[in-house]
């Protein structure tokens, strides 16, 4: 691609010249053999070499882009990716845990409330309290509550917040090939 991009052909200018033309000259001159362009009178020679560096270019930049494409998707992307499922995985049984006591204790309290709304009574805090502790201690429902806290995130993002993070990471895998794309 150096080389190609040495002669700067893809800067010059030719307003001119529709671009489909160009692109015409460009396969004209790319199926052509070198006796064919080297008999052309001189400016139609000129045309056909700088059609076809200038095709010659622009592929080279669409090919180091896919290359590109596919290197962040199979080295950062991908393994980013894994990473984050992997931790959310690790948390998966934390999270269960935490929501069977929650589930238990939301249901009791539910159904405590509806009681108290169906039959237009005054709420009664200890014994919805009691009731909840005979079927989950406080201390659970606190220690259940606290780890959702910290493994759910409050955004809805959570996931791709997780892959951000993972991303940032491996930034050192792709690094080199940055100062070449520009």
């Amino acid at each position: 691609m150096e080389e190609i991009s040495a002669f700067a052909l893809g800067r010059v200018n030719v307003p001119r010249v529709p671009m489909n033309r160009l692109s015409a000259l460009a396969r004209y001159g790319q199926l052509s053999k070198e006796q064919t362009i080297e008999r052309a009178p001189e400016p139609r020679r000129t045309a056909l070499l700088t059609a076809v560096v200038r095709q010659l270019e622009a592929q080279a930049v669409d090919n180091a882009l896919d290359r590109f494409a596919v290197l962040m998707a199979n080295r950062l992307i991908s393994p980013a990716w894994r990473a984050s499922d992997r931790e959310r995985l690790a948390m998966l049984p934390q999270r269960e845990k935490a929501a069977r006591i929650l589930a238990k204790a939301s249901k009791i309290l539910t159904e405590g409330l509806g009681m108290v709304a169906e039959h237009e009574a005054n709420l009664d805090v200890a014994a919805l309290w009691a009731a909840v502790e005979e079927a989950v201690p406080r201390t659970a429902v606190a220690g259940a509550v606290a780890t959702v806290e910290t493994l759910v995130s409050e955004n809805d993002g959570s996931a791709e917040a997780a892959m951000r993070e993972k991303l940032a990471l491996r930034y050192n895998t792709v690094r080199p090939f940055l100062s070449l794309l520009g």
